[in-house]
């Protein structure tokens, strides 16, 4: 019995190499075929460079799409900074499973992108600033993007609550969210939406509150309701495996923490630039596509 317990943990010490010593990526094995991923920035230039992306100018975070499926990064080439929006080159990168492609971006500042490649809300320029979704809709005069995840999208306005609504139409509250958060982030899984909240990044604006809509009933009631007193904001929250990131609100040495939602066990963990929970196959080509 001893014999077979030091095989399992040397078996398992291999494949944890075998997966993580690639590209320096840091992996954590979930639930559900889900991991975390902590992205480099090293790694992402490795990235860029692998696929014979040259003469960066800028690059946006590295985002995943509702399912874990796709990791999303934005990149501008060109010889010189400052263009305007219209004269410049952009690419979206998207990595999966089978491998990683290149597809021409061209949008307004503040886009996000949708699970299936494209452009999800974008705000306009000056003097307005107003936000559109990809339907065409218009926010209404004053509101502002808070999130977006799937069909789904988060919006705030002063002297209203923040509310969530279908992204196609932005300005029909499917529920509003209480005590008037500040900072809100939002995770889908089809018609059910979690939602992180606090009033703003002080200690003294109040707690983190953590909401669960099934929107396919009628009810737009929350249908799970948490409190955690000691988190600030959100990184990342996976439905499927109901793991989250949080970085605490310790003001001197804030760390950041993988939560379990369904037992309330967290555990720190080492944030490099970004975390991002995706399928396991597709951090495994993640790690394959940024090797030296």
């Amino acid at each position: 019995m001893r014999r077979q317990k030091h095989t399992l943990i040397v078996t398992s010490a291999v494949a944890c190499m075998a997966l993580c010593s690639c590209g320096n990526s840091k992996v954590q094995n979930l639930s559900n075929g889900k991991v975390l991923l902590q992205v480099s920035l090293d790694e992402k230039k490795r990235l860029f460079t692998n696929l014979g992306i040259t003469n960066v100018l800028t690059h946006g975070p590295v985002e995943r799409d509702s399912r874990g499926t796709k990791i999303f990064i934005r990149v501008e080439i060109g010889t010189s900074y400052g263009a305007v929006q219209e004269s410049r080159t952009q690419q979206l990168v998207v990595v999966t499973s089978q491998g990683a492609q290149m597809k021409p971006w061209h949008f307004p500042a503040n886009e996000r992108v949708t699970d299936d490649e494209e452009v999800a809300v974008w705000q306009h320029p000056a003097p307005d600033y107003t936000w559109q979704v990809r339907n065409g809709e218009l926010l209404d005069k004053g509101c502002s993007l808070a999130d977006v995840s799937g069909n789904w999208i988060a919006a705030y306005a002063h002297g209203r609550a923040p509310w969530i609504a279908r992204l196609d139409t932005p300005n029909v509250a499917a529920a509003e969210l209480p005590d008037s958060p500040g900072l809100v982030a939002i995770f889908a899984d089809a018609d059910i939406v979690h939602v992180f909240a606090r009033r703003g990044w002080r200690n003294d604006e109040g707690q983190m509150k953590y909401y669960v809509f099934d929107f396919s009933r009628r009810d737009a009631k929350p249908i799970k309701e948490m409190t955690f007193p000691w988190a600030r904001i959100s990184l990342d929250m996976d439905p499927k495996s109901a793991c989250a990131v949080l970085n605490d609100n310790n003001r001197f040495w804030g760390r950041s923490w993988l939560l379990d939602l369904k037992t309330g066990k967290r555990k720190s963990v080492s944030i490099s630039d970004w975390a991002v929970i995706v399928n396991k196959d597709v951090a495994e080509k993640w790690i394959e596509l940024t090797k030296t």
